[in-house]
């Protein structure tokens, strides 16, 4: 009994769909085969192709896609799925995922409906593993790349820091080498997980600080702008970057993602103003930590006891305001009291209704603690040592157990 073969209309479909992979394939032998398996792709099918990473972001395109990739649904593996966004047709096939990177996804997308759906579709699956392919190749250059970054950050940082002070020239000219101008100006970036009070789970903070790399690299590449990002920290992401601008900054709190808090540190022109720059950043990122709507913060926005404490030793500052901390903490409901009393400048009622509590029972709480403190809680050195004391706790947890 003779096999029953396809109709005609699948056959060319077919066919069609050999021939689109065989073009594909040979796009491996090119320099760039990713750039140039979405430019025979968009060529080919008459569609903008792209090649998006975490939070929307567009590592690689050819031809027209939508602005807002973020909103794109992530398809199960080997499947393809069609989308509508904002006018645009869209057929979206997920990269296999690779251990330690990030998911990507490959975008194709029209204005007008996609006539060949079948074709368009059966493209995509394909596209997907050839891209895989290319891929692969082009992370073992990146992780060779990243690891130089990494140390190249870590030396800047702290992790070199003898040779640092003794040979500034030489960190330097390896910055140079990295395609670093610390004479035209450079500003670190920090980026750190969400506070508590923000409710990220453990394991979505690390995916997200992993995606954090990603997001730092693809859009100052995409800017034609040089950057090293490095993880010196489990918990934070830092960066050295050109001057951020105004856009790119709006850029990166859209992508960034509301897990993640970006420090923008000073602009630096030297080794030593860079180092400073990143304890700026540093601050900045650990001051928004725990609210909820914050995404960035620059330096020059920071509180002052904030930035002040960035810039001094953390060792030495301990001994000096663990003790005040500990008389804060050695009571239930002091610390609040005292908080929400400075906050409301001196006025018992005014912190009391904010607290929920009875006045004479803030204000009992607030004359046990002048009592523990043996001073006014109106002296002004004792206010300083308190909001210094604050934005030294908010910055040692991204440097428990170092110096």
């Amino acid at each position: 009994m003779s096999e029953r073969l396809p109709p005609s209309h699948e056959l060319r479909r077919l066919r069609r769909l050999a021939a689109i992979q065989r073009y594909l394939l040979d796009a491996l032998k090119g320099e760039d085969p990713v750039g140039l398996v979405l430019q025979r792709l968009a060529g080919t099918l008459r569609l903008g192709a792209g090649l998006v990473g975490p939070a929307g972001v567009v590592r690689a395109a050819a031809g027209a896609l939508p602005t807002d990739l973020a909103g794109v649904p992530v398809p199960a593996q080997g499947r393809v799925q069609a989308h509508s966004l904002g006018g645009w047709s869209l057929a979206v096939g997920a990269l296999p995922p690779q251990r330690g990177e990030p998911l990507e996804l490959l975008v194709l997308a029209s204005r007008t409906a996609v006539v060949e759906r079948e074709l368009v579709c059966g493209a995509v699956h394909s596209a997907t593993a050839i891209l895989a392919a290319a891929r692969q190749a082009g992370w073992a250059a990146r992780r060779q790349r990243r690891a130089v970054d990494a140390h190249l950050v870590a030396a800047l940082i702290d992790e070199l820091e003898v040779q640092v002070q003794s040979s500034p020239d030489e960190l330097a000219l390896r910055l140079a080498a990295a395609g670093v101008e610390l004479g035209a100006g450079v500003q670190m970036l920090v980026v750190v997980l969400a506070g508590p009070g923000v409710g990220v789970s453990p394991g979505v903070g690390e995916v997200a600080l992993a995606e954090a790399v990603e997001v730092l690299e693809t859009t100052f590449a995409l800017d034609s702008a040089g950057a090293l990002v490095g993880v010196p920290h489990a918990r934070e992401v830092v960066a050295l970057v050109p001057s951020l601008s105004a856009e790119l900054r709006a850029k990166l709190e859209q992508t960034l993602g509301a897990q993640l808090r970006l420090g923008i540190g000073r602009c630096a022109y030297s080794i030593a103003q860079a180092r400073a720059s990143c304890a700026d950043a540093r601050a900045a990122a650990l001051a928004i930590a725990d609210d909820p709507d914050a995404r960035s913060c620059a330096c020059d926005e920071l509180e002052l006891a904030a930035l002040v404490v960035a810039q001094l030793d953390r060792d030495a500052l301990d001994p000096h305001l663990r003790p005040l901390l500990g008389t804060l903490d050695s009571q239930p409901g002091m610390r609040s009291a005292l908080l929400a009393y400075y906050e409301h400048r001196f006025d018992a009622a005014a912190a009391a209704r904010a607290l929920h509590l009875h006045p004479n029972t803030l204000r009992y709480r607030l004359e046990r603690l002048a009592t523990l403190l043996g001073r006014s809680l109106r002296d002004p050195a004792l206010v300083t040592s308190v909001q210094l004391a604050l934005a030294h706790e908010r910055r040692a947890p991204a440097h428990a157990g170092r110096k």
